[in-house]
């Protein structure tokens, strides 16, 4: 039956549509590449990207002319089970299989008497025959499968190891008389045959259980949201009812120690929450009337009574796992060469096996010696650990950099990550707290503060720009209504204007300003100052007259510096890139101690600026947080989003730090490095095992040292390489944020 269970996103049939495939039965990279294939000959299909790790396939399609039913058979047609994510499995069949080997082994370690060798080889036969077509059944199963489909993979390669050992052995055991006219020698190969089918399942066993250690984090994140919410209804009780019940605007209450619903804003209520499995960030926070809620989140103290913003998969956590899914779905170059070289191995292994064997028998070796050093040659070869190396890796790093507030977009960042030397801060809210604050008021001469606080709050409420809305909340803190506004036009890193009882007002830089025709004498004393003292000026006027200056003053981050510092630690050298001005941009500078600074920038010479740090030869990562910073983000080698900035940042972005702590930026660059090498790792043991232990299986020892690998040896070989490649990668669980170093 079908081994697909299917999450889709909603599909518009008119339109592009993506569906989640879990896909049962895979077993190495020759798998994977075989349902690749399979779901991309599907009429409609898009792309099709299949993980061995997590089993999945996220394929892409147009919902006019394909839908889920057409790529659940295409799955079915490629020969695969119907247990998608099957719960783990108890071990009895290795267990057996293993017993029953020690049993065969008995005479092969030379523990049974001589003379009862060929009576003994009878109970090897009987165990064998019990054993091996029920321990083995699924390898056997899924060898035919791919002989139907002319395709091979790992199952092609033990089934026919096994089935080989044992026919041999049954003939020299039912007819001595007939193994010697075949020359097949005096020894049964039985637990072979049997320890072959058992190192595979416990190998496929300890990999499955280092699999799901590997998924912990992933699998802890869909395991935050509470099975239920309690509603308040409008009558004022309070209703258990599912999360699927909840609507936007409705309220629910949330208790000391439990988890929040759904992403909310708090209508009543203070308390502690803890947000470190979304944030990363270890310490609590204060929560009250009026701040967000995200769901998933940990109420520690006191009770909050909450009003739904979003639900569903458009809650923070939601589109959180959902990007995780969508990087554990992609594949890095590295993996596509695997995924390339495993889909000819396997026949590559054949004919390999093939000459080994016409070797042996050419060589004057009796035929058993050369059916046994060929099944070798087939049981240790492991394209598994080729399928295995990225997608688990993935994984884990995926899981750990989602546990310290880092979401990785896809296996492709990471290899762009590991080459990172520059990395280009924008400063609003990246390294500043980009909230500024007014510091001082110049008025101009004929003008007077009030007149020019209230015109200025006025002509900016219509802006978003953190100086304009500190200067919005200066003006209302003055208590100064907000006049009407018309003609309102915002003009792209210049400033803002528009018509206020008639008069056209203008707020912005100074040098726009002047080129507006406005005279700015009476201000050049003021101007001139805070210039020097590296603070943010936003010059107004009314008409051509000036109305005066705001001077904005943005404090830097708390850990501004340490990241700096983090970053030249890990040998990257740190940019500033700013629209400010330059005397603003060099005092934050110099305050954090960043290498080089580009200021006056426009938003739209932030990519060029991007590009030309490229063409001098440096590998470029980006870090921003506003809708201006996209194209740059987008420009760069490696894109970081701030987590708190705006969609379409993220959307741009390679990593997005979920946290406000700007040293995650040296973790997140880091933990890729981290991942990328494992990954590089992984695929070179698997390279290196294979290219070095299929030559020893086929006797490239034996003139020399007289060393010959039995195939159960063989057989352990092979599950060894798979799980030691989980292993490796499992290492990354132990990854930790970068800290700054103790000075001396």
């Amino acid at each position: 039956m079908l081994a697909a269970i299917v999450s889709t996103a909603p599909v518009d049939r008119d339109a592009r549509a993506e569906a989640s495939l879990a896909v049962g039965g895979m077993t190495c990279a020759a798998c994977v590449r075989r349902v690749e294939r399979a779901l991309a000959k599907v009429p409609g299909v898009k792309d099709a990207s299949v993980n061995l790790a997590t089993e999945r396939a996220r394929v892409e399609f147009d919902g006019a002319v394909c839908d889920v039913a057409k790529l659940e058979a295409a799955v079915e047609a490629a020969g695969y089970n119907a247990k998608a994510i099957a719960p783990e499995r108890a071990p009895w069949p290795e267990t057996i299989a293993s017993l029953a080997s020690g049993a065969v082994m008995m005479v092969a370690m030379g523990l049974v008497p001589a003379a009862l060798h060929h009576r003994w080889m009878w109970v090897e036969l009987a165990l064998a025959t019990l054993v091996l077509p029920w321990a083995g059944r699924t390898t056997f199963a899924q060898a035919w499968h791919g002989i139907r489909h002319r395709e091979t993979n790992m199952h092609t390669l033990v089934a026919l190891g096994a089935i080989v050992s044992y026919a041999v052995s049954v003939v020299i055991t039912v007819s001595p008389s007939l193994a010697h006219a075949l020359k097949l020698g005096h020894r049964a190969y039985f637990e072979s045959s049997v320890f072959v089918i058992g190192f595979v399942l416990l190998g496929k066993s300890l990999e499955h259980r280092a699999r799901l250690r590997a998924s912990e984090a992933i699998r802890s994140l869909a395991k935050l949201r509470p099975d239920v919410a309690h509603r308040r209804e409008r009558d004022g009780t309070i209703t258990d009812v599912a999360l699927t019940q909840l609507r936007a605007d409705d309220v629910f209450v949330v208790r000391p120690g439990e988890r929040v619903a759904t992403d909310g804003v708090i209508i009543d209520g203070r308390a502690a929450v803890d947000e470190s499995i979304l944030t990363g960030e270890s310490a609590q926070v204060t929560r009250s009337s009026g701040d967000p809620l995200l769901g998933g989140t940990l109420v520690i103290d006191g009770a909050l009574e909450v009003r739904v913003t979003r639900v569903g998969g458009e809650t923070t956590l939601a589109r959180i796992v959902a990007l995780v899914d969508q990087a554990l779905s992609s594949k890095a170059d590295a993996q596509r060469l695997a995924d390339e070289v495993a889909s000819w191995f396997v026949p590559v292994v054949l004919v390999i096996a093939a000459l080994t064997f016409a070797a042996w028998a050419l060589l004057g070796h009796d035929v058993g010696r050369a059916v046994s050093t060929s099944i070798a040659v087939l049981v240790i070869a492991c394209p598994c650990a080729l399928g295995l190396a990225t997608p688990v890796a993935v994984m884990v790093g995926a899981g750990r950099a989602a546990e310290l507030g880092i979401l990785l977009r896809n296996a492709a960042s990471l290899e762009r990550a590991i080459t990172i030397d520059t990395v280009v801060f924008d400063k609003t809210g990246t390294l500043t707290e980009g909230s500024p604050e007014v510091s001082s008021v110049h008025v101009a001469e004929g003008a007077t503060e009030a007149q020019l606080v209230q015109w200025a709050a006025s002509v900016e409420e219509g802006s978003s720009h953190p100086l304009a809305r500190a200067v919005v909340s200066f003006g209302q803190s003055k208590g100064h209504a907000l006049l009407r506004v018309t003609d309102f036009a915002q003009r792209a890193g210049l400033g803002v204007e528009g018509r206020i009882e008639g008069a056209l007002v203008r707020a912005g830089r100074a040098a726009w300003l002047r080129e507006q025709g406005v005279d700015l004498s009476s201000l050049s004393v003021a101007l001139d100052a805070i210039e020097r003292e590296g603070r943010s000026a936003v010059v107004f006027s009314r008409d051509e007259r000036a109305l005066g200056v705001i001077a904005l003053e943005d404090r830097v981050k708390p850990n501004a510096r340490e990241a700096i510092a983090l970053l030249k630690d890990i040998g990257c050298r740190s940019v500033m890139l700013t629209g400010d001005r330059r005397a603003v941009a060099e005092r934050v500078a110099r305050e954090l101690g960043i290498d080089e600074v580009i200021a006056d920038a426009l938003p739209e010479d932030k990519a060029a600026h991007v590009a030309a740090l490229k063409a001098k030869g440096r590998r470029v990562a980006m870090v921003g947080d506003g809708v201006n910073d996209a194209p740059a983000l987008a420009a760069s080698d490696l894109g970081i989003a701030m987590g708190s900035g705006a969609d379409v940042a993220r959307a741009a972005s390679d990593l997005t730090l979920l946290t406000k702590d700007i040293r995650a930026v040296a973790t997140g660059i880091a933990l890729a490095r981290r991942t990328a090498r494992t990954i590089r790792q992984g695929l070179g043991w698997a390279f290196a095992y294979n290219v070095v232990l299929i030559p020893v299986a086929a006797g490239a020892l034996v003139p020399w040292f007289g060393v010959a690998l039995d195939p159960a040896l063989a057989a352990a070989a092979m599950s060894t390489s798979s799980v030691s490649v989980v292993l490796n990668a499992l290492r990354l669980r132990r990854f930790r944020a970068l800290t700054p170093p103790v000075a001396a």
